[in-house]
Protein backbone atom coordinates (compact mmCIF):
# COMPACT_ATOMS: atom_id res chain seq x y z
CA UNK A 1 0.00 0.00 0.00
CA UNK A 2 2.80 2.36 0.84
CA UNK A 3 4.42 1.90 -2.56
CA UNK A 4 1.17 2.60 -4.42
CA UNK A 5 0.52 5.67 -2.24
CA UNK A 6 4.00 7.05 -2.92
CA UNK A 7 3.68 6.24 -6.61
CA UNK A 8 0.79 8.70 -7.10
CA UNK A 9 2.65 11.96 -6.34
CA UNK A 10 5.91 10.54 -7.70
CA UNK A 11 4.36 9.99 -11.13
CA UNK A 12 2.79 13.44 -11.10
CA UNK A 13 6.19 14.98 -10.35
CA UNK A 14 7.99 12.88 -12.94
CA UNK A 15 5.45 13.72 -15.63
CA UNK A 16 5.56 17.41 -14.82
CA UNK A 17 9.32 17.43 -15.40
CA UNK A 18 8.96 15.88 -18.87
CA UNK A 19 9.31 18.05 -21.93
CA UNK A 20 5.78 17.82 -23.29
CA UNK A 21 2.19 18.05 -22.17
CA UNK A 22 1.58 14.68 -23.82
CA UNK A 23 4.16 13.06 -21.54
CA UNK A 24 2.64 14.83 -18.53
CA UNK A 25 -0.79 13.45 -19.43
CA UNK A 26 0.72 9.98 -19.75
CA UNK A 27 2.18 10.20 -16.25
CA UNK A 28 -1.06 11.63 -14.84
CA UNK A 29 -2.80 8.52 -16.14
CA UNK A 30 -0.14 6.33 -14.55
CA UNK A 31 -0.69 8.18 -11.26
CA UNK A 32 -4.43 7.63 -11.63
CA UNK A 33 -3.75 3.91 -12.08
CA UNK A 34 -1.67 3.91 -8.90
CA UNK A 35 -4.57 5.56 -7.05
CA UNK A 36 -6.86 2.77 -8.29
CA UNK A 37 -4.29 0.20 -7.17
CA UNK A 38 -4.18 1.79 -3.72
CA UNK A 39 -7.96 1.84 -3.52
CA UNK A 40 -8.04 -1.89 -4.29
CA UNK A 41 -5.42 -2.57 -1.63
CA UNK A 42 -7.49 -0.61 0.90
CA UNK A 43 -10.52 -2.79 0.13
CA UNK A 44 -8.37 -5.89 0.60
CA UNK A 45 -6.89 -4.57 3.86
CA UNK A 46 -10.42 -3.95 5.16
CA UNK A 47 -11.55 -7.45 4.17
CA UNK A 48 -8.63 -9.14 5.95
CA UNK A 49 -9.09 -6.99 9.04
CA UNK A 50 -5.97 -4.86 8.76
CA UNK A 51 -7.91 -1.60 8.87
CA UNK A 52 -11.32 -0.69 10.23
CA UNK A 53 -14.21 -0.26 7.82
CA UNK A 54 -14.73 3.41 8.71
CA UNK A 55 -11.08 4.23 8.08
CA UNK A 56 -11.08 2.19 4.87
CA UNK A 57 -14.12 4.01 3.50
CA UNK A 58 -12.58 7.39 4.30
CA UNK A 59 -9.37 6.41 2.52
CA UNK A 60 -11.29 5.00 -0.45
CA UNK A 61 -13.18 8.29 -0.73
CA UNK A 62 -9.91 10.23 -0.72
CA UNK A 63 -8.52 7.97 -3.46
CA UNK A 64 -11.64 8.58 -5.55
CA UNK A 65 -11.30 12.34 -5.11
CA UNK A 66 -7.63 12.22 -6.09
CA UNK A 67 -8.51 10.12 -9.16
CA UNK A 68 -11.16 12.66 -10.17
CA UNK A 69 -8.67 15.51 -9.80
CA UNK A 70 -6.09 13.64 -11.88
CA UNK A 71 -8.70 12.93 -14.54
CA UNK A 72 -9.71 16.60 -14.70
CA UNK A 73 -6.09 17.77 -14.93
CA UNK A 74 -5.32 15.23 -17.66
CA UNK A 75 -8.42 16.34 -19.57
CA UNK A 76 -7.37 20.00 -19.29
CA UNK A 77 -3.86 19.21 -20.52
CA UNK A 78 -5.21 17.10 -23.41
CA UNK A 79 -7.38 20.05 -24.41
CA UNK A 80 -4.30 22.30 -24.34
CA UNK A 81 -2.45 19.84 -26.59
CA UNK A 82 -5.37 19.84 -29.04
CA UNK A 83 -5.62 23.65 -29.00
CA UNK A 84 -1.89 23.96 -29.69
CA UNK A 85 -2.09 21.42 -32.52
CA UNK A 86 -5.07 23.25 -34.04
CA UNK A 87 -3.25 26.59 -33.83
CA UNK A 88 -0.17 25.08 -35.45
CA UNK A 89 -2.30 23.57 -38.24
CA UNK A 90 -3.96 26.95 -38.83
CA UNK A 91 -0.56 28.64 -38.93
CA UNK A 92 0.81 26.03 -41.33
CA UNK A 93 -2.24 26.35 -43.57
CA UNK A 94 -1.95 30.14 -43.59
CA UNK A 95 1.77 29.98 -44.32
CA UNK A 96 1.23 27.48 -47.12
CA UNK A 97 -1.50 29.66 -48.58
CA UNK A 98 0.80 32.69 -48.63
CA UNK A 99 3.32 30.74 -50.69
CA UNK A 100 0.65 29.77 -53.16
CA UNK A 101 -0.81 33.26 -53.33
CA UNK A 102 1.84 35.91 -52.71
CA UNK A 103 -0.84 38.61 -52.38
CA UNK A 104 -2.08 37.17 -49.04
Amino acid sequence: MRRAAVSVPSNIAEGYERDTDAEFVRYLNIAKGSAAELRTQIYIAKEVGEIAEEQAMRLVQECKEISAMLHALAKTRKSKIKDEADALADYDAAAEGSYLNPET
